[in-house]
């Protein structure tokens, strides 16, 4: 697929939002909406396969992309990988255990053609440490899911995993701190609210400790804070939590879903999916809930971006009729 999307996205200032971490929360702040400049997005694929990713993530160094791969024969069922990502917080029983069957993580060199399968089926949610060579993961154990860890380029049987049991009991969506010592991620019983947990790698028998309700959490570059989604009020919305002042900001607001948030290089930034204008686009924010970004636009279902540090924001789309990976390049005048 040759094909090459281009768009121009305005520049809109949109919500200075605030809040703090006893989960008071001030009611948004709309601004007029003035343009700030323009933005001319080039967009194009990245793969065009049978198999279905998602959950992309680029290695701190930008030279490969970790990512989970669904074998093209179980794309269509219910409790897909697909489906499991756009669940609410409340976990749903029997799908959580179903998005592991036929999952794999895959890994890709940027800028090169092909893919290659680094884990056993079954695993999912992969975060890349800073050596850019060992990734933590999701696994299913029986009725459970572990974290576990591996290394690129050893058998994908080489498996250890984090604690012998998990935080809850279905443990997911890991991202390891920028200096290795510590992990986020989102555990949950099934038919129980997702929470926010983490996990010191140092200690010597790994434990977690639960902070509050949400998921898919993600240190920020510098590991001064993180990003995570909470459903409010029947929405998905994005919260950053600053762990030296223990503030959270809740930074999207509106009747309508923002989830899967990724950081930008220098942390000053975050691109996400969001359905604001009916569909499931890719937008970029302020850390703080201004200047909002069209990324992507039109009747297509795009999702699970990820930023590598040359600027290009990946992500996943069915433009081309199934879910690849794409590239969107930010060129600002």
């Amino acid at each position: 697929m040759s094909r090459t999307r281009s768009y121009v996205a305005a520049l809109t200032l949109t919500l200075l939002l605030a809040g703090c971490a006893s989960v008071q929360s001030k009611k948004p702040v709309e601004l007029p909406k003035q343009p700030m400049g323009m933005a001319n997005i080039s967009i194009s694929p990245v793969t065009n396969d049978a198999e279905r990713e998602s959950g992309l993530r680029v290695s701190p160094d930008g030279r490969i992309m970790l990512f989970n791969i669904e074998a093209g024969e179980t794309r269509a069922t219910s409790g897909s990988i697909f489906d499991a990502l756009r669940m609410p917080e409340r976990s749903k029983g029997n799908s959580v255990g179903a998005s592991y069957q036929g999952v794999s993580i895959a890994m890709m060199e940027l800028g090169k053609p092909g893919k290659s399968i680094v884990s056993q089926q079954g695993a999912r949610d992969p975060s890349l440490l800073a050596d850019s060579k060992s990734f933590v993961f999701s696994m299913l154990q029986g009725n459970q899911a572990l974290l576990a860890r591996s290394a690129i380029g050893q058998q994908i049987s080489a498996v250890r995993f984090l604690s012998p049991m998990p935080c809850v009991s279905y443990d997911q969506q890991p991202s390891v701190s920028p200096d290795g010592r510590m992990i986020l991620f989102a555990t949950a019983a099934a038919d129980q609210s997702s929470t926010v947990a983490t996990m010191d790698l140092q200690a010597g028998a790994a434990k977690c400790k639960i902070l509050f309700p949400g998921q898919l959490p993600q240190w920020s570059p510098t590991g001064r804070s993180f990003v995570f989604q909470r459903t409010v009020n029947g929405f998905r919305q994005l919260f950053v939590f600053e762990e030296a002042q223990n503030l959270l900001t809740q930074i999207t607001f509106g009747a309508f879903d923002n989830y899967e948030p990724a950081w930008s290089p220098e942390g000053k930034k975050l691109v996400f999916t969001t359905t604001r204008n009916g569909n499931a686009n890719i937008y970029m924010i302020n850390t703080d809930g201004t200047e909002l970004v069209q990324i992507t636009q039109g009747p297509t279902r795009d999702h699970s971006p990820a930023w590598a540090r040359d600027g290009r924001v990946f992500f996943v789309s069915n433009a081309g009729g199934q879910e690849d990976i794409w590239q969107a390049v930010l060129q600002t005048r």
